[in-house]
């Protein structure tokens, strides 16, 4: 096959052994599942779970969907413990975020691609240029 690449939006499997985050969540899941695969539907069932338990936690014992959903858009830099860059989820400000991580198919299954990439925020395995988003003109009329 010719090389190709995938855009991440979370910090790729193969990089737990620096960000021990990632570490813990491949421990979670090969503790209930063994041989289980991991994918990007892995980190986003991850971060949607500890959406829920951060805010059904600040709900106390008034927990209802109501309060849960409520306590979910007040965050306004949620990172799913580390898993992600920085997003804001109040209503009003969701966007699409600039941060991807680039990674490589390989024989071995996709590997973390630092030079294509090229990080732009210190240490983190992210390239966050604005410009990595692009905006499209809408044909959809609201009333």
């Amino acid at each position: 096959f010719p090389p190709s690449y995938v855009q991440f939006n979370a910090i790729p499997f193969d990089l737990a052994n620096k960000y021990p985050v990632v570490q813990q969540l491949i421990d979670i899941v090969h503790g209930a599942v063994p041989n289980g695969k991991l994918t990007t539907f892995t980190l986003s069932s991850m971060s949607a779970w500890l959406l829920w338990a951060v805010s059904a936690k600040a709900c106390g014992s008034n927990l209802t969907v109501s309060c849960v959903l409520q306590n979910a858009q007040t965050q306004s830099a949620w990172d799913a413990g580390g898993l992600y860059p920085k997003q804001d989820l109040r209503p009003g400000h969701i966007n699409a975020s600039p941060c991807i991580a680039m990674v490589k198919l390989t024989t071995n299954g996709f590997a973390y691609d630092q030079q294509l990439t090229n990080p732009t925020s210190g240490d983190a395995p992210f390239n966050c240029d604005p410009e990595n988003v692009k905006h499209v003109k809408t044909y959809i009329q609201t009333s």
